[in-house]
């Protein structure tokens, strides 16, 4: 019962986030605090009732979230006979309580280490050492000593290293806390609304040069391959099965994988030129700042645009300059590229972000270090906007999805003829238009951020401490809703590092400060 609750769970929530920990540390008194804008005051004089079970909660912060509150009492279960209830999540956050024994920290992190990243490969995995106020300067450093050891064998045994923070929800350590769950947040790409990072590229990536180099896998042997979960990599061969460009047969109780001519064409000609997104130093280089100058050269900043159809088919690509949008797709100069495959592979992901739901089902996103691809899709036809990774798509977003109506209306008459016969000749008048739509986005986008004053995080950080720190108890119960409500629209303001969001907060969370 209890898998069948979580598996339901996750199927609509784009992130899986798992607090876990002994007994009593406050791993519910955080999510309260982080998640509902809890005041401080309340949690420190009235401590939260034990947790029973595991209790799971949909927030929306940046975007929609599942946190799965593990019962401390428990916690031998889950690493032990419930260990599956770690499967599928995105971070695990074990929070510890610093009163403890050092040597017993450092066997929980040892325990949790080689269990987590078994049950979850893609999760990432914090450590939060919390109620540091309850200790003495002594007893803080003899954690950190202990903590530091463990982590060289860490990286010596596992190649990898401690996400290790230390907490306090008292007001004199909250600026430190909420510089470490503004780190968890990024480490873990949740201040990227709905994106799918690189990692998901990556995996698309091994998966076709897997099966190229080995013909035929079974399913299990990929999962080892590949280091992804089961679940994960059902839902990408059941959407490129869909696609044509993947085969599975059932033989002697197992699942075998192999690649269809078309797969094989398809990992030459797209999906090699996204090889520079998987390779770690390339990856790494983000995309040149765009200059001033540049500013004022739409193909700097929006490269062009696709429409295409839910089986993958091309309408029309218009490219704000001849070959921007060649350039910025085939980094990996890959002779073989061909432009007319690419909403495959877009077609392709947008069903697998219908099915894990990355962020809602008419859009979703992948960024990379060179170029962001923004996707709408409406009826049978998909608007893909490749641009510049700075640029902020929500300030053109309707822009776009106002072009994008504009056509399906104006072509109506054309769309049911090119799904029976593939003619998209009658689309090609409105490449012009649509780049001088984009080039007046462009001027439009740079007249609403030139009148936006920079983000100052630091600043927001401090007015986020203060706010926590306000007495709710002399204020009436709708003022204490509307702090509450306020907390967590200046978290996700300073997670995004939104500028035009915090202007519009500013006035209201002033006047209680």
């Amino acid at each position: 019962m209890l898998l069948h609750s979580i598996k339901r769970k996750r199927s609509i929530l784009s992130k899986k986030i798992v607090f876990v920990g002994p007994s009593g540390v406050g791993k519910s008194t955080i999510r309260k605090w982080l998640f509902e804008g809890e005041s401080l005051f309340k949690l420190l004089e009235n401590p939260i009732e034990p947790t029973y079970g595991f209790e799971n909660y949909s927030y929306n912060l940046l975007q929609n979230l599942g946190v799965f509150d593990l019962a401390g009492q428990e916690q031998e279960r889950w690493f032990s006979e419930d260990k599956n209830v770690f499967n599928d999540s995105d971070i695990i956050l074990n929070i510890l309580d610093s009163r403890h024994a050092p040597k017993i920290t450092v066997d929980y992190i040892r325990k949790a280490i080689a269990l987590q990243p078994v049950q979850s490969k893609q999760a990432n995995i914090f450590f939060l050492i919390h109620k540091i106020d309850l200790i003495d300067e002594i007893q803080l450093l003899k954690i950190k000593d202990h903590i530091e050891a463990y982590r060289k064998e860490i990286k010596k045994n596992y190649k990898t290293d401690l996400n290790i923070y230390y907490t306090s929800i008292k007001p004199e350590h909250l600026y430190t806390t909420i510089n470490a769950f503004v780190d968890v947040f990024r480490k873990s790409g949740l201040d990227n609304e709905g994106e799918m990072d690189t990692k998901l590229i990556q995996l698309n990536i091994n998966l076709f040069n897997t099966l190229k180099t080995q013909k035929v896998l079974s399913l299990e042997r990929l999962i080892s391959n590949l280091e992804t979960s089961k679940s994960t990599l059902q839902t990408l061969i059941s959407s490129y099965e869909t696609a044509n460009f993947l085969r599975t047969k059932k033989m002697d109780k197992q699942t075998l994988v192999y690649l269809t001519e078309k797969g094989e064409v398809y990992y030459e000609q797209v999906l090699k030129s996204f090889l520079d997104l998987s390779n770690k130093d390339l990856a790494s280089k983000k995309a040149a700042p765009v200059s001033e100058d540049q500013k004022f050269e739409p193909e700097k900043l929006i490269y062009g645009i696709m429409i295409s159809d839910s089986n993958g088919k091309t309408l029309i690509v218009a490219e704000t300059k001849k070959c921007s949008l060649r350039d910025a797709l085939n980094k990996a100069d890959n002779p073989q590229f061909d432009l007319e495959l690419i909403p495959m592979f877009l077609n392709a992901m947008s069903k697998f972000a219908e099915e894990i739901n990355v962020q809602d089902l008419s859009s979703f996103r992948v960024q990379g270090g060179n170029i962001k691809m923004s996707s709408l899709s409406k009826k049978n036809l998909t608007l893909t906007i490749f641009t510049h990774p700075d640029l902020d798509m929500e300030f053109v977003k309707e822009d776009f999805s106002i072009m994008f109506e504009d056509f399906m209306h104006n072509y109506e008459p054309y769309l049911a003829s090119f799904m029976k016969t593939g003619n998209a000749t009658k689309f090609l008048d409105f490449i012009p238009d649509a780049v001088d739509l984009i080039k007046s986005i462009v001027a439009k986008y740079l007249k609403i951020t030139s009148d936006i004053t920079p983000f100052d995080l630091n600043e927001a950080k401090g007015i986020y401490s203060k706010l926590n720190q306000v007495d709710e108890n002399a204020l009436s119960m709708e003022s204490q809703l509307q702090i509450k409500s306020l907390k967590v629209k200046l978290l996700e303001t300073i997670l995004a590092e939104d500028a035009q969001g915090f202007s519009l907060i500013e006035k209201d969370v002033l006047q209680f400060i």
